[in-house]
């Protein structure tokens, strides 16, 4: 794969993710009962599904950085820079996603929204339901990802010049 086709990659694997991610936004915001009170859950929820957003489109944007600094003229040095920066912003989402956000230990406060009434279970399907998606595509921006860094390192390689001089004569290697 080019490396120009390995950013198409990313930026459609993180366009997936965005949109995964928006699913859960949506389905712990909109989806949520109308009731007198809020339920703490649904606010600590909604933050980290929001956070969990803006990171999936800053890893996004810093994907485009790169890809826009290997296109026309590269620019290995701001492309590597974009791409790293891009990796930090994934590597934060997935910790927050599986670390903080959505970890087992929520699954316990979901699991006791769903037992105070038939509206609560609803929404705790549908949070459920849209999260069930998010470790495929998780794993697909990762790999795409991986093969960013892979075709970057060869790019890298073939910018290279090995020159070896001996007395007055200059020798390139031929391969």
């Amino acid at each position: 794969m080019t490396l120009v086709a390995s950013f198409t990659d990313l930026d459609e694997q993180l366009e997936r993710l965005e949109q995964a991610l928006d699913n859960v936004l949506w389905a712990v915001v909109q989806g949520q009962p109308q009731v007198e009170q809020d339920h703490a859950l649904v606010d600590q929820f909604e933050a980290s599904s929001t956070d969990l957003s803006a990171l999936a489109k800053q890893a996004r944007q810093a994907a485009q950085q790169a890809q826009a600094a290997s296109a026309i003229e590269p620019d290995l040095r701001t492309t590597r820079q974009a791409l790293t920066n891009c990796q930090a912003c994934y590597n934060t989402l997935w910790s927050c996603f599986y670390g903080e956000s959505f970890a087992f230990a929520w699954r316990d406060h979901r699991d006791s929204a769903r037992q105070t009434g038939a509206e609560w279970a609803k929404w705790v399907q549908g949070v459920d339901d849209a999260l069930t998606q998010c470790p495929v595509v998780l794993y697909e921006a990762a790999q795409a990802l991986f093969r960013c860094w892979q075709d970057l390192v060869e790019w890298a390689g073939l910018l290279s010049i090995s020159i070896r001089i001996t007395g007055q004569e200059i020798h390139a290697p031929t391969s």
